[in-house]
């Protein structure tokens, strides 16, 4: 069987994420020691851990299979840094990543939740938290060079 590119695993991963009814994220942890990385349903320093890595997954889907997907998606974008050209061989790209748009929008609403949540008295999560996953979906919103 051919092994699928970096590219088609994105785009089969957008497409299930756009077709499901909702998203939740998953977050890849590390231990601040560094010598451990776990999988998290909740923001890594809830866990004591920094955040390495998040993923938007289907919701409704046993954890097991939602850790597969976002393992998927890491690899696909391992494979993709990879390949892609060193910063400033190119010209500035300032046009989406084709396929992005539902994801940017996904991105963008989280973002606003996130910031509304900054101003609540008792946050459901903790500030420092709400701050790591603005920052990793403000970098994500970058990558996917959303408008």
């Amino acid at each position: 069987m051919p092994q699928a590119t970096a590219k088609e695993l994105i785009l089969s991963a957008l497409v299930l994420l756009s077709t499901s009814v909702a998203a939740e994220t998953v977050y890849l942890c590390k231990t601040y020691s560094g010598d451990k990385r776990f999988w998290s349903k909740s923001p890594c320093s809830q866990q004591q851990a920094a955040a390495e890595r998040f993923y938007e997954v289907p919701s409704g889907k046993p954890f097991e299979e939602q850790v597969a997907l976002a393992e998927q998606m890491r690899r696909a974008e391992a494979r993709t840094q990879r390949a892609a050209p060193p910063a400033g061989a190119v010209g500035i790209q300032s046009s989406p990543v084709p396929g992005s748009e539902k994801e940017c929008e996904r991105q963008k609403e989280r973002i606003k939740d996130l910031e509304s949540m900054r101003h609540l008295v008792n946050p459901p999560v903790s500030r420092d938290g709400i701050a790591q996953e603005l920052a990793f979906r403000r970098a994500r919103v970058s990558e996917l060079r959303c408008r």
